[in-house]
């Protein structure tokens, strides 16, 4: 996608949740579409685990927030900053999938923070550039 989208594209690809009843083991390929038919397709919104643009994006707008703690609304901050920045949203999930192995919740035990974070994401979701004080710094 990118060859043919050059610096136009953020390429992004839905998520499936498999259900406990699935053990956590390797898999190999020829096991996707039961994989598939064992999980739930995500709806088709963030989906930060698999995200992609160029480096040259990424450097301009700083990388996805570091204000966010926890997680749940850097993949969204994401996407919407891509499409402010005028990249085209491409999903790639009918060439490729992604499970996401079932673990207890912890959705439940941060709700204060979570609501920090869309707070944040609501107010600033129009700012393309995001870190500007401390980006790429290791410390």
């Amino acid at each position: 996608v990118h060859a043919r989208l050059p610096g136009k594209a953020l390429v992004v690809c839905a998520c499936t949740d498999l259900p406990q009843s699935v053990p956590e083991r390797d898999y190999e390929l020829a096991d996707f579409p039961w994989l598939d038919r064992q999980g739930n397709r995500r709806k088709s919104i963030g989906t930060g685990a698999c995200q992609s643009a160029t480096r040259e994006f990424f450097f301009y707008s700083r990388g996805y927030d570091e204000s966010f703690i926890h997680w749940g609304s850097e993949d969204t901050d994401m996407r919407d900053r891509a499409r402010a920045h005028g990249l085209e949203l491409v999903w790639i999930s009918d060439r490729t999938q992604m499970f996401h192995q079932w673990h207890p919740t912890s959705r439940y035990s941060r709700l204060i923070q979570n609501r920090k974070n869309a707070i944040r994401y609501f107010f600033t979701r129009h700012q393309i550039v995001k870190n500007r004080e401390r980006w790429g710094n290791l410390s």
